[in-house]
């Protein structure tokens, strides 16, 4: 019975979402239980064909797009209440072997969380987080998160 809880809670095989591993990757420990793969009404707009949060600029989803050592799985900017819903992006290195040193250059323990680990498609996936969130109390830093990620990933995966 306990397999078949822990699949309901964590998904396809006891995989994690996006969201999970997000919250995961800020806070240090397993998330508590299952959370959606979607915020609740959150307002979103299309980009490229995709669905992406309407705070995300242009400009910051085009720069990491255009970084050809990694794909885009997923991103979100972060919703309240503070601390559940962080902002993310989820990426996978088209050379696997520098996913240590990715991560290792990316988490600076303060407001840049970076984690790796297998997805549910037996890929390897990199998370990087903040608890920073679109129009939170740090909005400024947030926006600054988001406008030099790009740079610091393309540092990171060179």
């Amino acid at each position: 019975m306990k397999v078949i809880s822990e699949f309901f809670q964590r998904g396809q095989a006891g995989r994690k979402n996006a969201p999970m591993l997000a919250w995961e990757t800020v806070h240090g420990k397993p998330y508590p239980g299952f959370k959606s793969g979607r915020v609740p009404n959150a307002k979103e707009r299309s980009w490229n064909g995709i669905m992406v949060d309407t705070e995300l600029k242009n400009e910051w989803l085009e720069a990491l797009n255009n970084i050809s050592q990694i794909t885009v799985r997923s991103s979100c900017q972060g919703h309240k209440p503070e601390g559940e819903w962080p902002s993310f992006i989820i990426i996978r290195l088209k050379n696997e072997s520098k996913v240590n040193k990715v991560v290792k250059q990316l988490h600076d323990g303060k407001f840049t969380f970076c984690k790796a680990e297998r997805g549910p498609q037996g890929f390897m996936r990199v998370c990087i987080a903040t608890p920073l969130y679109a129009k939170g109390s740090k909005h400024n830093l947030w926006e600054k998160w988001w406008s030099t990620l790009p740079a610091r990933i393309q540092k990171a995966v060179n």
